[in-house]
């Protein structure tokens, strides 16, 4: 659903909970009318008096003219903002409480509840910015890691819509010099099919390597998980707390320590993964490990990589085997422990 640009819109533009600073986001038609209506600037003048891209002191108040709170205004004049629109930003003190008070003195002056994503939807309608910039904007607030980070502040600086564009460019060309060909055989003459086809190569080629970057980009994104299967006993939850560095699972030398599914966060190389201890895969009459089990089974069929433990001191057994068909086509790395 397409929203309705006329309207002006407001939300917290900054993470629930306390903070030294919070900041309200107004944007619209009619930004810098409403803001005026519930803000008492220092100086005396009116707001919508305050010249673009510029910064002023406030008192935000209620609907009865009772200070809420002394903020900071900043004023953006379409089209120089983010969505395009005017902007108004409120700085206040990052109380919950005062924020909310503040933001219903807003809807009180005539603003309406921003949807989720509907400052950067905006700014996606009104040209600032295309799809692969937008999708970038949600990936960097959700950056886990560092090298996420990165790859989507390259991604909203352009660089992928950049190369989209060449290689369209690269393909319109060719169409031309076909159809042009075609329609003005005299005037054209022969179609300089080695020349086109080394342009639709060149273009196949960038393709393929948009289609590369973008698996590695989904996996920096959002990540795998890994989990680690096998019998009793192997030494799954001693290689969990190796990769986490911190004692997180309980290890102990009797079989069948592990009864649920223990999954934790960590980074390798910048790539955000799930790592998932699982109790030890094997026949059990005891209803509290079957239980376990039967969630070590789950927790295969959920994971991008199985990471199969066997010990090493004691060999392949039917157990092993049995566990390896437990985890079937999924793509798993063997290992063997206990070598030390």
């Amino acid at each position: 659903m397409i929203p309705d640009t006329d309207k002006t819109i407001a939300a917290i533009a900054t993470p629930s909970g306390r903070g030294a600073l919070g900041v309200i986001r107004i944007a619209g038609p009619s930004a810098i009318s409403i803001a005026g209506r519930m803000l008492k600037l220092a100086s005396g003048k009116p707001l919508a008096a305050c010249p673009p891209q510029s910064v002023r002191r406030a008192d935000a108040v209620d609907f009865e003219g009772q200070t809420i709170d002394d903020v900071l205004v900043t004023v953006f004049r379409a089209p120089r903002s983010y969505t395009g629109d005017d902007i108004v930003e409120i700085s206040a003190h990052g109380g919950p409480i005062t924020l909310r008070k503040i933001l219903t003195a807003v809807f009180g002056a005539g603003a309406h509840a921003a949807q989720p994503g509907e400052f950067t939807f905006r700014a996606f309608l009104n040209g600032k910015m295309d799809l692969a910039q937008a999708e970038a904007v949600a990936d960097l607030i959700g950056a886990e890691t560092d090298t996420a980070a990165k790859l989507a502040l390259r991604q909203q600086s352009g660089s992928l819509s950049k190369k989209v564009l060449e290689i369209r460019e690269t393909i319109l060309g060719v169409l031309a010099l076909i159809e042009a060909s075609i329609d003005f055989p005299e005037d054209i003459g022969d179609l300089d099919t080695v020349y086109c086809f080394g342009e639709l190569t060149r273009a196949l080629e960038a393709i393929q390597h948009v289609l590369k970057t973008a698996d590695a980009g989904i996996l920096y994104r959002e990540g795998a998980r890994i989990v680690l299967a096998g019998r009793p006993n192997v030494g799954k939850s001693t290689l969990m707390n190796a990769l986490l560095r911190v004692g997180r699972a309980i290890v102990t030398p009797i079989p069948g320590t592990t009864r649920d599914v223990l999954e934790e966060g960590f980074s390798l190389r910048g790539i955000p993964l799930r790592a998932v201890d699982t109790a030890g895969i094997r026949e059990t009459e005891d209803p509290v490990e079957h239980i376990g089990v039967q969630r070590s089974r789950e927790a295969i069929n959920r994971a991008d990589l199985v990471l199969l433990v066997l010990d090493s001191t004691t060999g392949w057994t039917d157990d092993d085997r049995k566990v390896q068909e437990a985890i079937g086509s999924k793509p798993h790395l063997i290992l063997w422990n206990k070598a030390d």
